[in-house]
């Protein structure tokens, strides 16, 4: 405790001197942060599924597989609901990540808006924990979460939906005479709303031929009145008003073999899908693979540059400060040496003082990256909090605090209590 109050009191002497280091390295760590949000940004989007990029499959945007499966029978127009079912098609057992279509069973009217179409999508209680978005308001589902109220995460839009409004789902059914009717409604509420921009997980809209093609970034000003309302597969299953309710497989879809398999076999079920559909929107997982790490690796490389010059800044700007700053307090060394404070003890003194500057840089450069969310500069310099970050700022300030360990050491130890005396 006596070498704290020490460590502050030699920093209040020196006030100028250590706002400039505070705030030198306060920058240094914002944009370090800024720097590596950026990367994990382009990361963001393929790690959720990383197990299906980097397995054997496909990336099939098929649409509603109704169509397609009336193709493979011939005549009997089958959907696909289940792994096992999609399986039967193959030369080896798959599984699909892709978002569940709720087709005509479920329809929501618009709240406020009688031009809106909401477009319903369910997606499996996986699903859902794999992918977290970046939400307006609200929070995001988490599965079946219990209860008789529906949840609903709804995009950024125009119709006046807005968290916390309530209404209802209709459920619908085709009877014998082949006639649509209603069955039953349950309560449903909006507990999020997506930012805008957001992509939409399981919907495509880029002509990429990378993993970007499972998202569809939601912009408000460029879809108008458009409406989806995303939903727990789970918790619609529980609480459907009618047995023959059955989510499908539908539009942008991963397909993983879930054993081995040989590349005969690959290029036998390729061949397959590509007869179903446009070829143009299937490809085979190893292409989508390579084209992703292409679109990854190069953005990081783009960035590699920065970021090493920024430590080097940091390191030599570093040096500097902490070799000016201990020079200016060696004499307050010299002194507490012939009370009788051993050198060493010195140095303990000033990395406490480096490190109390340290924690005040992190402090306000933790205040400015929250700033720096509520400004324009937001889409410019985008921060997140996450391991990667954590990471390289720590590596930044453990650089700091092991210069500021070294250098008084080294000038500490090359000058007598007399020199240093003499000299103030």
């Amino acid at each position: 405790m006596a070498y704290l109050k020490m460590a502050l009191a030699a920093l209040k002497r020196s006030k100028l001197a250590n706002l400039l280091t505070v705030l030198q390295l306060a920058a240094a760590l914002l944009v370090t942060a800024v720097m590596v949000s950026a990367v994990c940004l382009r990361f963001r989007k393929y790690t959720p599924f990383a197990d299906y990029f980097n397995g054997e499959g496909f990336l099939m945007n098929a649409g509603v597989l109704a169509e397609f499966g009336e193709r493979i029978t011939g005549s009997t127009n089958e959907v696909f609901g289940s792994n096992e079912q999609f399986s039967a098609y193959f030369s080896a057992p798959v599984e699909v990540m892709c978002p569940r279509v709720v087709g005509f069973w479920a329809d929501v009217p618009a709240k406020n808006d009688p031009q809106a179409n909401p477009q319903l999508m369910a997606y499996t209680d996986d699903f859902l924990a794999r992918w977290t978005p970046k939400l307006r308001t609200g929070h995001w589902l988490t599965g079946d979460s219990g209860g008789n109220v529906i949840e609903a995460v709804v995009t950024c839009n125009d119709s006046e939906w807005q968290v916390g409004d309530t209404g209802e789902l209709n459920w619908y059914e085709v009877n014998a005479e082949g006639s649509v009717e209603q069955v039953g409604t349950s309560p449903l509420k909006i507990v999020g709303m997506l930012e805008d921009g957001e992509a939409v997980a399981g919907r495509s809209a880029l002509n990429t031929q990378d993993f970007r093609l499972f998202w569809m970034p939601f912009s408000q000003d460029r879809e108008g009145n458009a409406v989806y309302l995303l939903l727990s597969e789970s918790q619609l299953a529980r609480l459907a008003k009618t047995d023959k309710f059955d989510p499908l497989f539908g539009y942008c879809m991963l397909i993983r073999y879930t054993e081995p398999v040989t590349e005969e076999q690959i290029e036998t079920d390729y061949k397959m899908l590509a007869r179903q559909g446009n070829p143009l929107n299937l490809m085979k997982m190893t292409e989508v693979r390579e084209n992703s790490k292409a679109y990854l690796y190069t953005e990081v490389y783009k960035l590699l540059p920065v970021v090493i010059m920024l430590t080097l800044l940091v390191a030599v700007s570093s040096i500097s400060a902490t070799a000016i700053s201990t020079r200016k307090r060696l004499h307050d060394y010299a002194v507490f040496s012939l009370s009788g404070l051993p050198w060493g003890r010195c140095i303990i003194i000033n990395l406490l003082q480096s490190l109390l500057t340290a924690i005040l840089a992190g402090i306000l450069a933790a205040a400015g990256a929250i700033i720096l969310q509520y400004t324009p500069l937001k889409e410019t310099f985008y921060v997140t909090v996450g391991i990667w970050q954590i990471l390289c700022c720590g590596a930044l300030i453990l650089v700091y605090l092991l210069i500021s360990l070294l250098m008084p050491k080294i000038m500490l130890t090359r000058n007598s209590v007399r020199e240093i005396l003499k000299t103030k």
